[in-house]
């Protein structure tokens, strides 16, 4: 074998510096192709699912907006053969016409006649009872009839009124009458009886 000369020594020592170098690179491992972070992606799908939730919630606060703006949902129709509210007939109350009548005032008593006149009548003497002018009661037996007194009133009290009694004799043909008149001569009592021991009263209520 021939030998090498100096300039080719260098050339081959170019030449296995090459070599090595290529042999270097192809024996290193190429870097991994960067791997995507799977956190980032789904934060940006949930941000991207808000958004959209949003945007239909807007959309849907706007429709009814616009509803309300433009007057109330009809109402429901009623039900088919469903019983109808009936309204109660109107009553008119008609007012009385014409006011109420005036009680008439009462008619003021009259005054007391200022006299009586007690008459008596029989067939037979008879007993009396009577009221005379101070207002007491007298009795007076065995009067003969006819029989006539007049009383004053003037001191009589404002319950007392004009009152004769007369009681008759014993006998089966007896009469008895009395008869009380006031100071105009209108008869105010008066009584009649036919019969034995008759009893008549002539008394003014």
């Amino acid at each position: 074998m021939g030998g090498v000369g100096p300039g080719e020594d260098g050339d081959v020592e170019r030449r296995w510096q090459a070599i090595r170098a290529g042999v270097d690179r192809r024996s290193v491992p190429a870097a991994p192709a960067p791997t995507p972070r799977r956190g980032r992606t789904r934060r940006a799908a949930g941000l991207v699912a808000v958004v959209a939730a949003f945007s239909v919630v807007s959309f849907l606060a706007g429709w009814m907006t616009g509803l309300s703006g433009h007057g109330a949902l009809p109402p429901a129709t009623t039900a088919v053969g469903a019983p109808q509210p009936v309204a109660a007939p109107a009553v008119t109350v008609t007012p009385p016409t014409g006011a109420a009548p005036t009680p008439a005032a009462p008619t003021p008593a009259a005054p007391a006649p200022e006299t009586y006149t007690y008459v008596v009548d029989s067939n037979h003497p008879v007993r009396v009872s009577y009221i005379d002018s101070a207002g007491e009661k007298v009795h007076r037996d065995s009067l003969e009839a006819p029989w006539t007194l007049k009383v004053d009133t003037t001191e009589w009290g404002a319950d007392t009124r004009p009152s004769l009694m007369v009681m008759g004799a014993d006998h089966g043909d007896t009469f008895v009458s009395c008869t009380v008149t006031d100071g105009n001569g209108q008869v105010v009592a008066g009584d009649r009886k036919e019969t034995s021991d008759p009893v008549v009263i002539c008394s003014r209520r």
